[in-house]
């Protein structure tokens, strides 16, 4: 997958979404010959109902079953959606200016993410009247490597640099609402996924970027480095509005994908008709 962001307009975002959304589309009708969508319920999805007072309760449930077998893998989407767990980015690119604290781009040429496997659902609240969902996740951890390039300015430094890198975020907690539309498709109804809105907050960020200067002054490396953990809250600051922008278009286009397969009263039986 390659993402590229560069404070991303509403606009700019809204079109990706667009493409995105004929991406998933696409992807189905390539793969409709071997696997089109599931005609029966498979074991790992719990249905759920409108009308029970408990709907939250046993949503969150749903979900938390339904993302444990995706990252596992499940068969059917393999061909679609790939590894979770580890999660690999390509051309991925970070760009922040006009901060105090930093005027910096961060392009990376892979990205790995680990520790997916360990997200756990808090909550999964249904929205009765537009089918909308407001999920609350946790991660205890993620584990983040790669090879950077580096240009710009942290505090009062100017970088220029490229080289190996990891980070270490802990005690992860993202808000999700994810907005969907209904349609029909051979007399059944599905989630068309519109839209992710996506907030992230985190307890500790560990960081570390080798050959910061080439390797000519590894004592001040280290002291930038020293600097960068110490004062995390205000180096996760300026990465905010893009790792929320990065982390939207993932579960976008991961969720687009998944609810094509699966018929929304997989997920809610007694949903209504788009017409009703």
């Amino acid at each position: 997958m390659q993402l590229k962001i560069y404070n991303l307009t509403f606009s700019k975002l809204q079109h990706f979404k667009i493409f995105l959304l004929s991406f998933g589309l696409i992807s189905v009708v390539k793969t409709s010959n071997s696997f089109d969508y599931f005609k029966e319920k498979p074991s790992f999805l719990q249905a759920c109902s409108l009308s029970q007072e408990d709907l939250t309760k046993c949503s969150t449930a749903a979900v938390q079953k339904l993302l444990n077998e995706v990252i596992k893998g499940v068969p059917e989407f393999k061909d679609v959606i790939g590894s979770l767990d580890p999660f690999v980015l390509n051309d991925l690119t970070f760009k922040q200016d006009n901060t105090e604290a930093a005027n910096i781009q961060i392009g990376f040429s892979t990205l790995v993410i680990r520790d997916l496997s360990k997200l756990q659902v808090i909550e999964s609240r249904v929205n009765r009247n537009d089918f909308s969902f407001l999920m609350k996740l946790h991660l205890p951890q993620l584990r983040l490597t790669g090879q950077y390039k580096l240009d710009g300015r942290i505090l009062l430094l100017s970088l220029k640099a490229r080289g190996e890198m990891s980070m270490e975020l802990e005690d992860v907690n993202i808000t999700a609402l994810i907005k969907t539309h209904l349609f029909t498709r051979d007399d059944q109804t599905f989630y068309n996924v519109t839209e992710v809105k996506t907030d992230t907050n985190i307890g500790n960020l560990k960081t570390n970027f080798n050959n910061l200067f080439d390797g000519r002054s590894k004592d001040l490396e280290q002291s930038i480095l020293i600097t960068i953990n110490e004062n995390w809250r205000e180096f996760f600051e300026v990465l905010r509005s893009n790792i929320n922008e990065i982390i939207d278009q993932i579960t976008f286009d991961l969720l687009h994908k998944i609810c094509l397969f699966i018929p929304a009263k997989y997920f809610l039986d007694d949903i209504p008709t788009p017409e009703k």
